[in-house]
């Protein structure tokens, strides 16, 4: 059985995270689409930081 619940899901929010870094040094600071991926960054950190600290608990 596989003991990590899901390492997949962190593989992929941590590959999503440093893609949207990325594009975010392309962007206008200020601009709607700056803004939108500064919240969907914040939201793909916070479930990063969630599935970690499940692991720890387990």
């Amino acid at each position: 059985m596989n003991q990590h619940p899901h390492p997949q899901s962190l593989r992929s929010l941590r590959i999503t995270q440093k893609v949207l870094t990325t594009n975010l040094q392309q962007i206008e600071v200020g601009s709607d689409e700056f803004d939108q991926s500064v919240q969907e960054l914040l939201e793909v950190g916070r479930k990063i930081s969630e599935l970690e600290n499940g692991r720890k608990s387990l």
